[in-house]
């Protein structure tokens, strides 16, 4: 739903472009002269885990959408990219697809599939 509210700004956050990175230093001088635009506002660095925390970047805050948008292209970020700058996807997944073709341990064993569906009068 859109809603408008008196005194209502805008926000565009600018992220680290790998996960668990944070802002060594920034330079918001060009995204200020995005006419709309009243601050910027560092957020606090990620601390971890994962899950549901705030992941930190620098907040463009303006009067409408599109000068929140467009003061954010304007920022001007120096990361510090952390532990994960090397993670690799590719080698990765490599790896989980070799540790799914070892042979595995049963670690539980209930029931038999076969004999239930034998004896089902309807499967689906």
């Amino acid at each position: 739903m859109d809603a408008k509210r008196p005194g209502m700004v805008y926000a565009s956050i600018e992220r680290s472009p790998v996960l668990g990175g944070s802002v060594k230093s920034s330079d918001d001088s060009e995204a200020k002269q995005v006419r709309g635009v009243s601050q910027t506002v560092a957020l606090p660095a990620f601390k971890g885990p994962y899950a549901f925390q705030a992941l930190g970047g620098v907040a463009v805050i303006a009067d409408n959408t599109w000068a929140a948008l467009q003061g954010r292209k304007k920022l001007k970020i120096d990361w510090d990219l952390g532990k994960n700058v090397s993670y690799d996807s590719e080698a990765y997944k490599k790896s989980l697809m070799e540790t799914n073709r070892k042979p595995c341990k049963v670690e539980r064993n209930v029931g038999d599939v076969d004999a239930a569906f034998a004896k089902a009068t309807k499967t689906h």
